[in-house]
């Protein structure tokens, strides 16, 4: 059996908690490089990423060492296993993650978190297809459209339910959490 790929190795929220604390470390940098009036190296512009529908379209971020990692892991494992390959819809779910918290570029987001859906589904990978389409839901969120945000997290609820998972997974808890933050407004 050949051996699994780093990103493979690695769960989804672990992923998710690395980009977050890098996206924090290079936000408090810029912080601190603007009170000191200093440029920093990461200041600089990034060209664009897009992804299209079809995967085959995506340019590569210059400056951006996150997205270009994980780009890269990307074209790898397609390369490797295939596009329909749980492997490589962690890599398009990492992507969609680097895309709406590190780009802010949510519509990217959604196509990636697509993806990722479409290949947990086909998989039959429901508790894989639940994280995803919770992130998924984030990104509706985001775009204001709150009746398909909070469906997509009752659709997340009703996974994690069906697959008993703990009471004490932080997706459950994060989950009702943005439900509750939906019905407030």
């Amino acid at each position: 059996m050949s051996e699994l790929p780093s990103i493979a190795r690695l769960p989804a929220l672990w992923w998710k908690v690395h980009i977050k604390f890098n996206l924090d470390i290079l936000q408090q940098q810029l912080r601190m490089s603007q009170a000191m009036q200093y440029p920093l190296e990461t200041e600089t512009k990034y060209e664009e990423v897009t992804v299209s529908a079809d995967k085959e379209s995506s340019t590569r971020a210059i400056g951006n060492p996150v997205l270009c990692r994980v780009l890269d892991e990307l074209d790898r494992l397609k390369d490797q296993y295939g596009g329909d390959h749980n492997s490589v819809a962690e890599a398009w779910n990492a992507l969609g993650l680097v895309k709406v918290h590190m780009q802010r570029d949510t519509t990217g987001a959604m196509v990636c978190h697509e993806e990722a859906c479409r290949i947990y589904i086909r998989n039959g990978e429901k508790v894989e297809t639940a994280f995803t389409l919770s992130d998924l839901a984030y990104c509706y969120e985001q775009l204001g459209m709150q009746s398909k945000a909070l469906s997509l997290y009752q659709d997340v609820l009703c996974i994690i339910s069906e697959e008993k998972i703990s009471e004490f997974h932080p997706k459950l808890g994060s989950t009702q959490r943005a439900i509750a933050r939906i019905q407030r407004r």
